[in-house]
């Protein structure tokens, strides 16, 4: 894991300092409540996916069935609209990162921030995407949650169209990029650095975990996309359902109980790196 000499840590943490003095209180508290709002998301999944690997009745929950087992709890309902709250303050931070880039004080339009900002627009877009099709089918669709279901039946109408086994192809590839990515990214950033810590060596296993977390979302992300080429390939739409595909065929495999539960502790870290986030990062 890369580690910053304590002199360029100072000065990252100088110029984000200085940087982050002109942004203002909501859009800091945007932030926060988004990581906090993303952060339980992925608790929530990674939690649905240790039971499921616990005990075999049960089964993985994607984005949508996650949200619906939530609402069925004592209280469920009030912490599910506290949820989407949170996935919206994301969604709307990642927006404001787009347009503004408020945490670069230096150049904002060079090419390497620009296509970081183009990838905050995309994670916005997909984001809210989620959450309205969260909202439409918990609320207004009064719980018809089959999201993989629904999934495969809009990737079929696709490979139906001209060139559409190509075009599902081509996001199942940009989907694994994005997954290699992360993991490039976590393995010559500092996990510190991107959660906002400014050094110390009682943050040593938060990093741990947080780096844990990063490294087991870019795997899934690039199953995710493999699973969505061989259904272009294959022409079988019942694999391309996202994170509960991924999670299927990992139990599926010969030692599948132990690879979903190592994912499922993964994709809880991810969402303690995202609670960090919210309480380090200066913004």
């Amino acid at each position: 894991m890369p580690v910053d000499s304590p002199a360029t840590a100072l000065e990252s943490w100088a110029d984000v300092t200085f940087a982050n003095r002109r942004v203002p209180t909501w859009i800091r508290w945007t932030a926060r409540c988004g990581f906090v709002g993303e952060g339980a998301m992925y608790f929530l999944l990674g939690g649905f996916a240790l039971v499921a690997a616990t005990f075999p009745r049960e089964q993985p929950q994607g984005y949508i069935g996650a949200m619906h087992r939530l609402a069925e709890l004592p209280l469920g309902g009030v912490m599910l609209v506290a949820l989407l709250a949170g996935l919206v303050a994301f969604s709307a931070w990642k927006l404001i990162q787009a347009a503004f880039d408020p945490e670069h004080g230096g150049v904002r339009f060079c090419l390497k921030r620009l296509l970081a900002r183009l990838g905050y627009l995309g994670s916005a877009v997909i984001q809210s995407a989620l959450i309205g099709g969260a909202a439409w089918r918990l609320f207004m669709a009064r719980g018809d949650t089959n999201r993989g279901r629904t999934t495969a039946q809009w990737i079929t109408w696709a490979m139906q169209q001209p060139f559409g086994r190509w075009a599902v192809a081509s996001i199942g590839i940009g989907i694994a990029v994005f997954g290699l990515f992360q993991i490039y990214r976590a393995a010559t950033v500092s996990i510190g650095k991107r959660i906002g810590l400014s050094g110390g060596e009682r943050h040593q296993l938060l990093v741990a975990v947080s780096l844990f977390g990063v490294l087991t979302r870019g795997v899934v992300f690039g199953l995710i996309g493999v699973l969505l080429v061989f259904t272009a390939w294959r022409f079988r739409a019942e694999r391309a359902q996202g994170l509960v595909a991924a999670l299927y065929a990992l139990r599926e495999q010969s030692d599948g109980p132990w690879l979903l539960g190592v994912v499922a502790f993964g994709l809880m870290a991810y969402g303690v790196f995202q609670f960090a986030k919210a309480r380090y990062r200066l913004i």
